[in-house]
């Protein structure tokens, strides 16, 4: 049994680049509780080149709650090896990004460019896949070609979080689009079924949308049937925007699960049905502040302003205060904003 079948019917966090990072997943966790949380992606090729401080994205919160790890890139060499970087790092699952729409991600032959080049998408699955059974065999992240300050990074990750590998296969899954220019669930998805993987998450828009329109649903209901048809769990995403809506989709659609995204935003309670009053905005946004200042230092504080103004958004006579959120460089400087938020 794979992780996706304990957890399904699932509602959890999709990921966000340059958004769900380690303190936005705490926040999640922490007043949400999802059924699955998942990582930004992870360039492959920037853990091939051993920038350690890419590999800031792994670090996480104790959890009881799966943590997949995601990966993105256009070389099967490189997947095998990041696959130990996650599996190390105590991750229960991997997925491969196969549907960001990114333009400089799809000039690298990467995210949804795989669903123009089944070749190179055959060669990264069956990479990971390679991976997987090798991890569970007992190969070790020493054994594999990755820099040796990538692979003390992890070690030493490892002892200070007290992460001590089994070796157990992690639960494999691919994110995608329904298609690059229109719907190819047909074709393309039809092509993902044939590879012994746990879950296949489709979001609703082609990568030429991005994100703009809407969410094609019908599409996403048909690629199940085909997924399901393949014995593989089917997930769903794409402009949910409450738990009601998620649990509707599920039912009407016939999916498995549902990941959701923008929604979440500046709203860590949504997977709990909360509805926060202004007062616990502020103190979630100073916590999470905190939270970041704490698992991540080393990453610029400015980096948090964005999740400010989620927080902050629909304040009354905010102008002022929301002027001085884009303007802090740390922790600090938020809790001189609000000393007197109380």
């Amino acid at each position: 049994m794979s992780l996706y079948d304990s957890i399904t019917p699932f509602i959890g966090m999709a990921p966000m680049d340059g958004i769900t990072d380690a303190a936005f997943r705490y926040m999640i966790d922490h007043h949400g509780k999802p059924d699955i949380l998942m990582t930004e992606f992870v360039p492959v090729e920037a853990i091939q080149r051993g920038v350690t401080s890419i590999l800031s994205a792994f670090i996480s919160h104790k959890t009881q709650t799966p943590m997949i790890a995601q990966l993105l890139g256009a070389d099967s060499h490189m997947f095998y090896n990041a696959f130990f970087v996650c599996a190390e790092c105590g991750f229960d699952g991997l997925d491969i990004n196969m549907g960001c729409p990114d333009t400089n991600v799809l000039r690298r032959k990467a995210g949804g460019a795989f669903i123009k080049d089944k070749k190179l998408a055959d060669s990264i699955i069956q990479s990971v896949i390679s991976a997987n059974n090798d991890w569970s065999n007992g190969k070790k992240i020493a054994d594999v070609d990755l820099p040796d300050r990538t692979i003390q990074w992890v070690k030493t990750y490892q002892t200070n979080n007290k992460i001590y590998s089994d070796h157990k296969k992690l639960s494999l899954s691919i994110k995608t689009r329904i298609g690059f220019q229109k719907s190819e669930i047909n074709d393309w998805i039809l092509f993902l079924c044939g590879f012994p993987i746990d879950c296949i998450t489709v979001h609703g828009r082609t990568v030429t949308q991005r994100y703009s329109g809407f969410a094609d649903w019908g599409e996403i209901a048909k690629a199940a049937e085909i997924i399901h048809g393949h014995k593989i769990i089917a997930g769903g995403n794409g402009d949910i925007k409450s738990m009601e809506e998620a649990r509707q989709k599920i039912k009407e659609y016939g999916v498995d699960g549902v990941l959701v995204g923008r929604a979440v935003l500046g709203n860590p309670w949504f997977f709990s049905n909360h509805s926060p009053t202004q007062q616990e905005r502020i103190e979630a946004m100073l916590e999470h502040c905190r939270v970041f200042s704490e698992l991540t230092p080393q990453i610029p504080f400015i980096t948090m302003r964005k999740h400010l103004a989620w927080y902050y958004k629909g304040f009354e006579n905010a102008a002022s205060t929301r002027d001085k959120l884009m303007k802090v460089q740390t922790y600090e400087d938020v809790l001189r904003i609000f000393k007197n938020h109380k």
